[in-house]
């Protein structure tokens, strides 16, 4: 079970910085609402607002195919001028910054949230277009639909502001601005997060050296399961590196401090509260940030 948990831990810390994972996940979203909303459209507080506002009323089922038609290849359209401008952007930042920014511009959250509602304006649009029939009145979700034109609307007023973002964001004062806040978030969690070390009494203890099993970054440990390692076993372990520093395969990684050595077996539940993948993240260590703070002030300054 802990060796699952460690393979779904690892996918999602990858996943998290990926440009489509809150696409991914407002798009679930939308679809989400959107179901509880058509599905409350035969309800009595529906049919009270139906008669109580005649306007919200569509008694025409062509008018609301042509209204969600209308809808989807809109938001296809702004979809797909806006992923253009972002892949221009990354061009442009290719020329001219190092790979680790690229990765920040790439992982910015309001992109990432602007895509995720054109995503989910288009998979509710289908949705409804899929439900839409021909009974009359009662066959058209006209909540819904007026719901989904309302979020149109948002995401044109979404379109006017990515497009003064993406236009700013390769600005390397904009880029040094962008850095350094996410840089300071990260270093005040990382001295929140961090604990004076106590002074252990490791004299009477035996002790092992543990190498690193793979070549990668060590991106840190899940805690709950390595103190129940080392609770389990009546362990104390110290490691060598920082977070997200790069360990070669053999490398000493940590001292294990012990009474009764645990076997190869315990051993492999030690492995599985460490993360190893690729990635330089600044949320996840802030020095990454001075180092992408120094990278940009050199690109700019040639």
């Amino acid at each position: 079970m802990d060796k699952i948990t460690s393979w779904f831990r690892k996918i999602y810390n990858k996943s998290v910085h990926g440009i489509g994972f809150y696409p991914a996940m407002l798009s679930a979203l939308f679809l989400f609402v959107f179901g509880i909303v058509y599905n409350a459209e035969q309800s009595a507080a529906a049919s009270y607002l139906k008669e109580k506002f005649v306007w919200l009323n569509l008694k025409n089922t062509q008018a609301a195919r042509t209204i969600l038609t209308t809808i989807t290849s809109g938001v296809i359209g702004l979809t797909v001028f806006s992923f253009s401008m972002v892949m221009v952007v990354m061009s442009q930042a290719a020329s001219q910054l190092s790979n680790r920014v690229i990765d920040h511009l790439v992982g910015n959250k309001f992109q990432q949230t602007v895509l995720g509602f054109y995503l989910g304006t288009i998979v509710s649009s289908f949705f409804l277009l899929s439900v839409v029939d021909d009974k009359g009145s009662s066959g058209i979700p006209a909540l819904s639909v007026f719901l989904l034109i309302l979020i149109t609307i948002t995401d044109l007023f979404l379109f006017v502001s990515f497009l003064h973002f993406i236009t700013k964001s390769i600005k390397f004062e904009q880029l040094i601005k962008s850095i350094h806040q996410k840089t300071t978030s990260s270093f005040k969690d990382f001295s929140n997060d961090s604990a004076a070390r106590t002074d252990w009494n490791t004299a009477e203890r035996k002790s092992i050296g543990i190498t690193s099993p793979v070549s990668s970054y060590f991106q840190g440990v899940n805690r709950k399961l390595l103190l129940k390692f080392c609770r389990e076993n009546d362990v104390l372990i110290e490691f060598y590196h920082y977070r997200c520093t790069y360990i070669v395969k053999d490398q000493p990684l940590l001292t294990l401090y012990f009474w009764q050595q645990p076997g190869k077996e315990k051993l492999k539940h030690l492995f599985e509260s460490i993360d190893f993948y690729s990635g330089q993240e600044i949320d996840k260590n802030p020095f990454y940030g001075y180092l992408h703070l120094s990278e940009v002030a050199i690109k700019a300054l040639s």
